[in-house]
């Protein structure tokens, strides 16, 4: 379905742009759109998989910054 698609979407891009944690702590994505959205795939994710996510929502520019300090 449109949704499953795009959730593979935002989670290949997020696992991209974010930092991955080991799969016993969890993943961090990082969201800069649709909050709702993100958290229900977030969710169906962690109910299939077990693994954790953390979502960091917030804008495009606040992101690169922070990612840019993460290393």
């Amino acid at each position: 379905t449109a949704l499953s698609t795009l959730a593979g979407a935002a989670m290949a891009l997020g696992l991209i742009a974010g930092p991955a944690m080991a799969a016993d702590q969890g993943i961090v994505v990082y969201n800069a759109q649709h909050e709702s959205l993100a958290k229900e795939w977030a969710a169906g994710f962690t109910k299939e998989t077990g693994i954790k996510v953390t979502l960091r929502n917030g804008g495009d520019s606040d992101f690169s910054n922070q990612i840019v300090a993460e290393g």
